[in-house]
């Protein structure tokens, strides 16, 4: 059995190799069943719906948090009312804040996107705001992340990647490379491949390890539910990396309710090691 691990959602029950019409258990066994059942891609319309005068907000810096450890570190910014929203078929998924002492802009996905939706989302985005500089903000599996070799890091670190002409020089010890073959399922992706390919615009995408396996993208689009937090001390380490001017307030975080600032459990060293991928 074929799996597409781009699709929306999971394949049908029985999904053959075989073109043979023996094989198709449906068409032999119920008459008057079609040859194939296809699924109809939705088509998702972006709008940006405007709190003030979007003509003073192009060309900024710009923040985009995304999945639950976005919503960590946003939680912890003063981010003020939102500037615009952005709607995907009359559903605000996201809220655009400019804040003016910094001048810039933070970009709050609130929804997991379907794969069909990722793209068109971040080009409007892109296209609407014209950043000049964009920095990213996601998660990544931890267990699930493949290593070069056995030996694993108890405290699983910040991981990052950045477009050809972002030239960010990452200083922290605390902060790596997110390497292949490990790939990102994520509109953290559509924004860094847009970055990349098309505008050249210098992108940075900075990592929190997810202890968990992350679930595949939904099928339709749904609120973010947090299931986790991230030590004060991490996620101060990620956003000095970027932006030490943006303050990131632990407090804050604790009183917007989206961040538990918790002390994590080291594991084992055996159970570590069995939790981790490697080639």
């Amino acid at each position: 059995m074929e799996v597409e691990p781009l699709q929306d959602g999971v394949p049908n029950r029985y999904a053959f190799e075989s073109d043979d019409s023996e094989d198709d258990i449906g068409r032999n066994a119920y008459p008057g069943v079609p040859d194939k059942t296809r699924r109809t891609r939705q088509v998702y319309d972006v709008d940006v719906v405007w709190n003030m005068d979007e003509s003073t907000l192009g060309g900024k810096n710009m923040y985009v948090a995304i999945g639950q450890a976005g919503l960590a570190w946003a939680s912890g910014v003063q981010l003020g009312a939102p500037t615009a929203e952005i709607q995907l078929k009359d559903t605000k998924v996201a809220s655009v804040h400019f804040i003016e002492q910094d001048g810039v802009l933070v970009l709050v996905l609130k929804y997991e996107l379907p794969i069909s939706a990722m793209n068109v989302f971040a080009s409007k985005v892109l296209s609407t705001f014209n950043p000049s500089r964009v920095t990213i903000v996601d998660g990544y599996s931890s267990p699930a992340y493949i290593r070069s070799s056995r030996k694993s890091d108890l405290d699983h670190p910040i991981r990052y990647l950045q477009t050809a002409c972002a030239e960010n020089k990452i200083t922290s010890k605390g902060v790596k490379l997110f390497r292949p073959p490990n790939l990102l399922l994520s509109t953290s992706a559509a924004f860094l491949g847009i970055l990349e390919q098309g505008q050249r615009i210098p992108g940075l995408l900075l990592l929190l390890p997810f202890p968990q396996i992350e679930r595949p993208p939904p099928r339709t689009i749904e609120p973010i539910r947090t299931s986790v937090g991230w030590p004060e001390k991490q996620v101060v380490e990620m956003n000095d990396t970027f932006s030490p001017s943006l303050n990131w307030s632990a407090d804050l975080a604790k009183d917007s309710g989206r961040l538990a600032v918790s002390n994590v459990q080291k594991q084992k060293k055996s159970d570590s090691a069995d939790m981790s991928m490697y080639i």
